[in-house]
């Protein structure tokens, strides 16, 4: 797991995005090249790509990477990382600016995937292992923290957090969105898998289980374990895997659990979670090697009590070596899921509520 999106922790993939209110105008995604509007899921744009078309990966519920690109779906816009530059685009592809990647002191090779992007800053790996942060208005450098490790950057709307291994020391650096000013420099147990942010902290998956921390720095609590999915609720936070479900307070109180092979996985199959509004958490479970479509089991997060269950049809793709990937997202009371896989994608509208579906549309290749 890895920036609360898509990624690989012991063969598993787990996603874990938390609620965020709906913008103005609709929310978009980006399904591969194509924007769409939540709203209708009509296409809003799409820009070329270059060579194979990758999968999207969300980052934020408005920023996804796109092979060396991050896509910024509210501004209609994306930054491009190639061989010797960094490019600012609007999506039809007219370049707001450019820079020489040797003036920004970066690490070479590909880097898409350690840089975040917010509304003012894009912060990207350092040479020296630092962070530097760059004015998105105009590309110049806002700032730089040397020393800070970022085998695995995130960022919400309060703060960026880094976590990475130097000399076998583990740390989760929290820093300012606007200066990176480093707020709290916290050491973990053992080395970071991903960082989840929450309403109520930030939590560090790790192979000996989670670590959870307020955002000016203490440690709130750890729960040992394989925790598969981790995801944010608006009191704690809901842990899934290796045969459990369970739901902890800020504290790491468990308020409640669920024992079923439901939450076990075989080699071929995935987990996912999402906190979305009204006390509501949906965990979804799909076979990452086939077209078999998404089973969804909603749950009051306050006490454990069925909401309801549905089934998510599949795209209807054969295909012996087939692989998916399935992403949730919540706007509003509205609840997304996303499928990528080799055949084509799909989107589906829910009702975070009673599990109704509102909309869906097919991408086919």
């Amino acid at each position: 797991m890895s920036r609360g999106a898509p990624c690989s922790w012991f063969g598993l993939v787990a996603i874990a995005v938390t609620a965020v209110a709906a913008q103005e105008p609709s929310p978009r995604l980006l399904v591969r090249q194509n924007v769409v509007a939540v709203d209708g899921l009509e296409t809003a744009a799409s820009f070329a790509g270059r060579g194979y078309q990758p999968q999207s990966v969300p980052l934020s519920p408005a920023v996804f990477q796109f092979g060396e690109r991050l896509v910024d779906t509210a501004a209609l816009e994306y930054v491009d990382f190639n061989a010797t530059q960094l490019r600012r685009c609007a999506i039809d592809g007219k370049e707001l600016w450019s820079v020489a990647r040797s003036d920004l002191g970066l690490l070479t090779g590909n880097i898409a995937a350690h840089c975040v992007l917010t509304r003012d800053r894009l912060v990207l790996p350092a040479a020296n292992g630092g962070l530097v942060g760059i004015d998105r208005n105009n590309g110049k450098v806002a700032w730089h923290r040397d020393g800070v490790a970022h085998g695995i950057v995130v960022a919400d709307a309060d703060c960026i957090a880094a976590a990475g291994s130097n000399d076998k020391q583990h740390r989760l650096v929290l820093l300012g969105l606007g200066n990176g000013a480093i707020a709290a420099s916290c050491e973990l147990a053992a080395a970071p898998a991903a960082i989840v942010p929450g309403p109520r902290g930030i939590a560090v998956a790790t192979a000996a289980g989670v670590e959870v921390f307020d955002r000016a720095g203490p440690k709130a609590f750890a729960a040992a374990g394989a925790w598969i999915v981790i995801a944010g609720t608006d009191e704690g936070w809901l842990l899934a895997g290796g045969g459990e479900l369970r739901v902890v307070g800020r504290d790491g109180t468990v308020c409640w659990s669920q024992k079923s092979e439901a939450w076990s996985t075989p080699i071929a199959d995935r987990l996912a979670a999402i906190a979305v509004t009204d006390n509501v958490v949906v965990v979804g479970k799909y076979c990452g090697m086939a077209d078999s479509g998404v089973d969804l089991f909603a749950f009051d997060a306050r006490t454990g009590d069925p909401r309801w269950q549905r089934h998510v049809a599949e795209l209807g793709v054969s295909h012996s070596k087939y692989h998916q990937d399935v992403c949730f997202f919540a706007f509003g009371s509205d609840l997304v899921v996303m499928s990528q896989a080799p055949g084509g994608d799909f989107l589906v509208v829910i009702d975070a509520a009673s599990g109704r579906p509102r909309d869906r549309r097919e991408f086919r290749r």
